[in-house]
């Protein structure tokens, strides 16, 4: 039977992403080396804005780790505090509206999960993707994705129980 995270994993295989492991459902989606020559700048910001699309439609709540504190003023109305180091998700808010705030500085976390991360979430982009999807089953992450700096690339991981 299909459910949202089918949905995510064809979005991803329709787009420019490729998963990086046989073992792991964790993919990436880049603009490569050469993006100034190659890159469908396009597809790149369709399977993007339907990535976060597809969040927002998954049970549970979402959580997002930003780049820093105190937080850029024009996130404000798409968060709220936890006493983790995580903020979560306020989805009144449409995806499309938070992906026109300025996230493309990168180095951002949004996941899918019950209760938010106490501690600190892997560098997804020097994890192992089997040693990436254990620890958000360890978590109780369903669905990650980490945006590299100057979001460049967004590292993607599915991981539903």
């Amino acid at each position: 039977m299909s459910n949202a995270y089918d949905g995510i994993r064809a979005l991803l295989a329709g787009s420019p992403a490729w998963r990086i492991s046989q073992n792991a459902d964790v993919w990436d989606l880049n603009t490569g080396p050469w993006w100034k020559l190659f890159t469908d700048h396009e597809g790149l910001d369709r399977a993007k804005r339907g990535l976060l699309a597809a969040a927002w439609g998954l049970p549970g709540p979402l959580y997002f780790v930003p780049p820093f504190e105190p937080l850029a003023p024009e996130l404000g109305p798409f968060l709220q505090r936890t006493d983790s180091g995580a903020w979560m998700v306020n989805r009144q808010r449409s995806p499309e509206e938070f992906y026109g705030v300025e996230l493309n500085e990168g180095n951002w976390v949004l996941y899918s999960a019950e209760q938010p991360v106490r501690g600190k979430i892997p560098n997804t982009f020097k994890t192992k993707p089997e040693a990436l999807t254990a620890f958000m089953r360890q978590h109780g992450i369903t669905f990650l994705i980490d945006a590299f700096y100057d979001d460049t690339e967004w590292r993607v991981a599915l991981a539903e129980s």
